[in-house]
């Protein structure tokens, strides 16, 4: 019989914290107790900074007392509008880090993909193309042994679908004073309507509609047959084990527990002997088994993504970071790398 040391269903069912100030001071206590663990002992530290607000939580939570010499480094598109220097220098100004800028290509490579080895699961493989090499030069140029990124916590602290919150404050409370205030905060987040989410909230309260992961199979797969997605659901190939049985677990925290079980990639496909080691510090357990212990409706408290971890470093970021919903997109920069390729791709 198969069994798991680890089960997050499990974890986000016991000693939960609902709480938001609590929250709030745990998390911020949390981060910062496990990125300077990652830091100790690491040297000189390359650390991604794009401008947003994971990486730069990972500097705030590094740079008090500089156990870890950082470097900052950011690479900026050609196309003005997409441009996120301005962030990224925010940060790097208020730790007091040197911040390195390059532009990034106007579009990658994509023929290093049949050197890659044959695998049942693709992983980001564009990431890899694009930032590999490079990264790995500029470590070299830098001495550094390590690179950090701040990948993770779009998933841990919960960027996107608030939408789940007012059936978890259902789950665990039921119709009490407190339910509009969750039902108008989710409705701000996800920019849905009240009465839209009143809908998504009756119909899993009434058992109609749950999320599970097998709604999002082949939702971004468009070039795939529909008849091999049903095949994979129908299979399960698409669920993980611990999933298969949501027990007594509400949508929004199945949602978060799927999206945690999909991590960063702790081998890059294309890495070669004296790269430098690639780190998502906020990707730790500790961390980790924390958020899934704190509800949905608390993670998005005044209809705000990562409304807790924005309130525990409050203080520690500049407002203009501290305060960003969105960033800049990628759409034009793939687009060029397409163009780019286009031969290739015909041929594959």
């Amino acid at each position: 019989m198969r069994g798991y040391a680890w089960d997050p269903l499990q974890i986000a069912s016991r000693q939960l914290i609902e709480d938001p100030r609590t929250a709030a001071a745990e998390v911020g206590h949390c981060v910062r107790d496990v990125v300077r663990a990652w830091g100790a002992g690491a040297g000189r530290v390359l650390l991604s900074l794009s401008g947003g607000l994971d990486s730069s939580i990972v500097l705030a939570s590094l740079a008090p007392g500089r156990e870890t010499e950082l470097i900052g480094y950011h690479y900026y598109p050609l196309r003005a509008d997409l441009d996120e220097r301005q962030f990224a220098r925010l940060a790097a100004a208020r730790a007091g880090i040197r911040l390195i800028e390059r532009p990034r290509s106007p579009g990658f490579d994509l023929r290093p993909l049949l050197s890659i080895p044959a695998t049942a699961e693709p992983t980001n493989y564009p990431y890899y193309l694009e930032h590999s090499r490079r990264e790995a030069a500029l470590a070299a140029e830098c001495a550094a042994a390590s690179v950090f990124i701040g990948y993770g916590g779009d998933q841990l602290f919960y960027q996107e679908r608030a939408q789940w919150a007012p059936g978890d404050f259902l789950h665990r409370r039921g119709p009490r004073p407190g339910l509009l205030r969750v039902l108008l905060d989710s409705a701000r987040m996800d920019q849905l309507s009240l009465w839209r989410v009143l809908g998504i909230t009756a119909r899993e309260t009434l058992g109609v509609r749950r999320w599970s992961p097998v709604c999002e199979a082949g939702r971004a797969r468009g070039l795939l047959a529909a008849g091999v997605v049903a095949t994979a659901v129908r299979q399960g190939y698409c669920l993980h084990p611990l999933l298969h049985r949501a027990r007594d677990v509400p949508s929004g925290k199945l949602w978060h527990a799927h999206q945690i079980l999909s991590p960063f990639d702790f081998y890059d496909p294309l890495c070669v002997p004296g790269d430098p080691e690639r780190l998502a510090p906020l990707l730790s357990q500790p961390l980790m088994e924390l958020c899934l212990r704190i509800p949905v409706d608390v993670l998005t408290t005044g209809g705000w993504d990562r409304a807790l971890v924005r309130q525990a470093f409050y203080d520690a970021l500049p407002p203009q970071i501290r305060n960003r919903r969105n960033k800049g997109g990628i759409e034009m920069h793939m687009r060029l790398t397409v163009e780019r390729n286009r031969a290739l791709l015909r041929e594959l």
